[in-house]
């Protein structure tokens, strides 16, 4: 196996990765959030809304692997146009 398919196996790992880190995190944090009283909500599940953003950070993190994996490959392809 080249490199070139190293990364994109890699990439879609990590595209399934924002995927699942996304909704979960959206899930996690808007339940709380969606209280009107979401200052005392958010007091009562502390432990809801760090997993949360956890996951956002998981994402994030895999969002810029995805770039950083991707950036070479592209840069390939754009050369010969």
């Amino acid at each position: 196996m080249d490199s070139v398919s190293k990364k994109a196996i890699i990439v879609g790992a990590l595209l399934l990765i924002v995927m699942v880190a996304s909704i979960l995190s959206g899930s996690l944090i808007e339940a709380v959030i969606a209280d009107p009283d979401y200052k005392t909500a958010v007091s009562e599940n502390q432990t809801q809304v760090l997993i949360g953003l956890l996951l956002e950070l998981a994402n994030a993190i895999a969002v810029l692997g995805i770039g950083m994996l991707l950036y070479p490959i592209l840069n390939i392809f754009l050369r010969w146009y």
